[in-house]
């Protein structure tokens, strides 16, 4: 019997987490194959949220019995993979295939996405703000083909002009794409790009500038900024350094109110951690997942952000204070 039979069950969760907003997760299974080059077997999601034509199985987590994932397997999912074929890489390419089938579900047949900031994409509704954004969010590629998008007024959009079949092309494109390209298509106005919503004042400087001559960075007026709030609160992530947006949730593991699921590195058990222990610099959870700020890059990806690095724990270090430089 293998270690991953010994101590797993048949299909287990690792990141034990959603790696996106859109309630996704990815699974692990015994009978995976070595000569796959997928990190993980199955990728789960909700499917309230996300359309997709083939469900392979269903899964309850355990932790939330109240919730039915649909799984499909790695291997047949259109991902596309960049070199390296990291795990980190693999996981955004799934968070940018989901980015593009999850969104607002058109459930009565009658709703036709008349709200100012909606445009119809096949059987769901996505917002404008996704329109001509380097992504494939409607099968038919009309979300990308908009043509009208300097009409939105949208700030977060730039001028640019692209040359197709010999013909000059302006359309107003969102800043996401193009600093993915990093400055590709010659646009007649460029801007800086804009902090990513789940690090501000997360306690690490991403972004700075400078506003009426004084630098302002993302870690700036925190004090009127609260990390736990209805925007943050029980989503998957921490946006506290403790945590403590993640607690109080409606799942049943825990019965403590201000308590996280933590599985013990020196047994494999799962107990519950108090949050006054969670960020406090001392590793009591398995791949240190109560000490978030471990393992953090200063070029840091926002998907580095949201699974986070494993923490390998050694005999100094295990349950003893964490050198974090």
């Amino acid at each position: 019997m293998s270690r991953k039979q010994q101590f797993c069950p048949p299909l287990f969760e690792f990141p034990a987490q959603s790696i996106g907003w859109n309630d996704v997760h990815l699974f692990h299974s015994w009978n995976s194959s070595y000569d796959t080059i997928w990190a993980f077997d199955f990728v789960c999601y909700s499917e309230q949220l996300c359309d997709s034509e083939t469900v392979t199985i269903q899964f309850v987590k355990i932790t939330e019995p109240t919730k039915l994932l649909s799984c499909q397997k790695t291997h047949k999912l259109e991902l596309k993979v960049t070199d390296p074929l990291t795990r980190s890489n693999q996981i955004e390419s799934v968070r940018i295939l989901f980015s593009k089938i999850c969104a607002i579900g058109v459930h009565d047949v009658g709703y036709d996405c008349s709200q100012s900031n909606q445009f119809r994409c096949g059987k769901k509704c996505i917002s404008k703000h996704r329109l001509v954004d380097g992504l494939r969010d409607c099968t038919s590629l009309t979300d990308e083909l908009y043509n009208d998008t300097c009409s939105l007024k949208d700030r977060d959009r730039i001028k640019c002009t692209f040359t197709f079949l010999g013909k000059n092309d302006t359309k107003c494109v969102n800043l996401i794409w193009v600093n993915k390209i990093n400055g590709g298509i010659p646009c007649v106005e460029r801007k800086k790009k804009t902090p990513h919503f789940p690090t501000i004042c997360d306690g690490y400087v991403e972004y700075e500038e400078i506003v009426d001559g004084e630098i302002n960075t993302d870690e700036t007026h925190c004090e009127n900024w609260l990390c736990d709030n209805s925007y943050t609160r029980c989503d998957g992530i921490w946006n506290c350094r403790n945590g403590a947006d993640e607690v109080r949730c409606p799942r049943l593991y825990c019965n403590g109110i201000d308590q996280h699921p933590c599985i013990s590195p020196t047994d494999g058990q799962i107990k519950c951690l108090s949050i006054s222990q969670a960020g406090d610099g001392v590793v009591d959870c398995l791949g240190g997942a109560d000490e978030r700020q471990l393992c953090r890059r200063s070029s840091v990806a926002l998907i580095d952000y949201i699974v986070g690095s494993y923490h390998c724990l050694n005999k100094q270090s295990n349950g003893k204070q964490i050198n974090q430089g």
